[in-house]
């Protein structure tokens, strides 16, 4: 088990460091010595999608979710990887399901908002954006993106409001100026 959490760990600072290739094969080595390791299958679909590499990104996450279904981290990592990939359908399926998993996690809420923007759907992406903010008011991505679905929508005093919060929780932030 020791060899293992070290895979692990070297796994995780190496994909922290952008090397990818090196983290990939400290986690395939973790699944070889424990085959039911979820957050192994977690980690090196992380660093498959950040190589662009979806498909196996994809097939490490839906390992993780056959492994444990009831891990909303699988479905809300799975759902990035399909929201990249323009698959938005399938993204808002699986935060969905991250969200019924733990209602209380703001950042699903907040990618299936970002899943619904992509897709036009403005309306239920500000829904999404507004329970995320409802959950964690500090979180200035959710107001950012809030308040770029209200632009679309028209509605610039509610997106002067937002980028105005924005500004005030992250005053180092270009996006909203």
């Amino acid at each position: 088990p020791e060899a293992a959490v070290a895979y692990n760990n070297r796994g995780f600072a190496h994909r922290n460091m952008g090397q990818y290739d090196l983290a990939i094969a400290d986690f395939t080595k973790v699944i070889e010595l424990h085959p039911e390791a979820v957050v192994a299958y977690n980690s090196r679909g992380l660093a498959y999608d950040a190589k662009k590499e979806h498909e196996l990104a994809i097939a490490d996450f839906t390992k993780a979710i056959e492994l444990d279904p009831e891990d909303p981290v699988a479905y809300n990592n799975r759902a990035f990887t399909y929201d990249d990939t323009r698959n938005y359908d399938m993204a808002i399926e699986d935060y969905t399901k991250a969200i019924e998993l733990d209602p209380e996690d703001a950042v699903a809420y907040r990618n299936r908002g970002l899943a619904y923007r992509h897709k036009g759907s403005y309306n239920k992406a500000i829904e999404d954006y507004s329970k995320a903010i409802e959950i964690d008011p500090d979180s200035p991505k959710a107001y950012r993106n809030r308040g770029l679905a209200y632009s679309v929508r028209a509605k610039y005093d509610l997106a002067i409001a937002d980028f105005t919060r924005v500004i005030e929780l992250d005053p180092e932030s270009t996006g909203s100026y």
